[in-house]
């Protein structure tokens, strides 16, 4: 690859590698817009971006995901440009004094990252990878959160729209440290699978770590998952996460989460616990901190940021939480 141009766009910085392939931050030559380039060899034995963009395609044109700007395939690569977000909620959290949320905004978190999830699996998708690190803001759009990378993600509704039957998953999917048991046991991972991920990624949010954050053999941490105390899991969070938690640890592998349940559950939360709308995110009253981490920090000026979201709520609005 060009250490310089890229179909038509200009690298900036490379932004992270992985298994899966490199991702950069590309300037359009055109507008000179910000944006992602993301890449995958050919000879990659791990190759995911044709799923990937697939499951894109078919999710809905709304802001908490992400739009594929143009795709194809050269010099060897796979790759496709979108827009540029972040920082993660695992970046943030990780910059913030005492490394982790307040309790105001892991509700907030909590609350949008569930209704996006939601929004997800009524599209018959399966993320397959929910963490802190894939969820970031989008500030090029409306200010909240977006959900990015789905070269793992599938769809549990077949072609006759009926949800796909109990089967082993082809090796395990995820990451370690927020999987369920079940996607441990390899089974092939449905919307429970999502959701319990998410709950463990609250509770990292909030307490800054997992019991069970180093251990590195699969049979241990779901060891560790199934023998820990719900109470010591959820010890300092509010009441309501362990009625969460007992909605979600038994469900069945086609069962429908009771996402109006759990979100009454998190809007009991909000109440109980005093907080009052609207009130500032950590990642707005730390702002020279993650101005810093941000791919757009112009934006974290406050003048800059109040235009450009007046104009972008003209265009789209948010379609939720509060």
């Amino acid at each position: 690859m060009d250490p310089t141009f890229f179909e038509g766009y200009t690298i900036k910085h490379k932004l992270g590698s992985g298994g899966y392939g490199d991702i950069f931050s590309v300037k359009s030559r055109n507008e000179k817009k910000l944006y992602a380039l993301k890449t995958e060899h050919l000879d990659s034995p791990n190759r995911v971006m044709k799923n990937e963009i697939r499951m894109l395609k078919q999710l809905p044109d709304l802001p908490i995901f992400p739009k594929i700007i143009k795709s194809g395939k050269t010099s060897g690569l796979n790759y496709f440009v979108m827009p540029l977000y972040g920082p993660s909620l695992s970046i943030i959290r990780h910059n913030l004094e005492g490394g982790s949320f307040s309790l105001p905004t892991l509700l907030y978190v909590a609350k949008e990252t569930f209704t996006i999830i939601e929004i997800l699996h009524q599209q018959g998708i399966v993320h397959c990878d929910v963490k802190p690190s894939n969820f970031l803001l989008n500030q090029v759009e409306y200010g909240g959160l977006v959900l990015i990378d789905f070269g793992l993600s599938s769809k549990f509704i077949d072609s006759n729209h009926n949800h796909i039957t109990n089967q082993n998953s082809n090796g395990f999917r995820g990451t370690m440290k927020y999987a369920s048991i079940n996607v441990h046991k390899m089974i092939e991972p449905t919307r429970r699978d999502d959701i319990i991920s998410w709950f463990y990624s609250i509770i990292e949010l909030f307490k800054g770590k997992l019991p069970w954050k180093d251990v590195q053999d699969s049979n241990l941490s779901m060891s560790c998952k199934a023998s820990i105390s719900i109470e010591k899991l959820c010890s300092g969070l509010p009441r309501q996460m362990k009625i969460i938690w007992e909605k979600i640890k038994d469900l069945e592998f086609d069962e429908e989460p009771d996402y109006n349940g759990i979100r009454i559950e998190l809007d009991e939360a909000i109440s109980e616990n005093g907080i009052n709308l609207p009130f500032e995110l950590d990642w707005e009253s730390h702002n020279q901190i993650i101005k810093q981490l941000s791919p757009h920090p112009e934006l974290f000026d406050k003048e800059c940021y109040q235009n450009y979201m007046s104009k972008e709520s003209n265009k789209k609005k948010s379609c939720f939480i509060y």
